[in-house]
């Protein structure tokens, strides 16, 4: 396998997603990997990808999301991580050159540019370089995080996600 996000991360990039993950079905919501969660990256408790909204994204569709006021209409990267048990996941958004933002939303079948979410790091690049929350994620619950650019931004970034998981 190639690692089309660069060389010295640790991981080798599978086509559609982070090294070792199958793709990931569930109820994700009522959406399942339906609609635009049908190409949504896996992602893993412990997975530190290198990608760009310039490759793994897709052209802008949603504009909008309900936990932050921010105009968000750079090309976007969907990427699903599911649990085996309940965990505490720790998301990070980093070597940023563009105004990424990183968001949590619960399922991703909307159709309008509108999408509720739950959870936002989206501060200016000029006041932060690294965009990162937690949440509880139940065992077994598919969580869509996704990466979007403010005013039209697209580019690099590090996404990193690390569990503290209930036995």
């Amino acid at each position: 396998m190639d690692n089309p996000a660069g060389a010295g991360n640790g991981i080798e990039i599978a086509e559609g997603g982070a090294a070792g993950a199958a793709p990931l079905t569930g109820d994700a919501g009522s959406a399942g990997a339906l609609g635009e969660c049908a190409a949504a990256l896996p992602l893993k408790c412990g997975d530190r990808v290198n990608h760009s909204t310039l490759i793994q994204g897709r052209p802008n569709l949603w504009s909008g999301y309900g936990s932050t006021q921010r105009a968000e209409s750079g090309r976007e990267t969907i990427y699903a991580l599911s649990t085996a048990a309940d965990c505490v996941v720790n998301a990070s958004l980093s070597n940023l050159q563009t105004d990424l933002d990183l968001l949590l939303v619960p399922a991703c079948n909307s159709t309008s540019s509108a999408v509720p979410s739950l959870k936002a790091s989206s501060t200016p690049l000029d006041l932060q370089s690294e965009e990162s929350f937690s949440w509880m994620n139940p065992a077994a619950r598919v969580s869509y995080l996704v990466v979007d650019g403010y005013a039209g931004a697209e580019g690099s970034y590090t996404l990193e996600v690390a569990c503290s998981c209930s036995p």
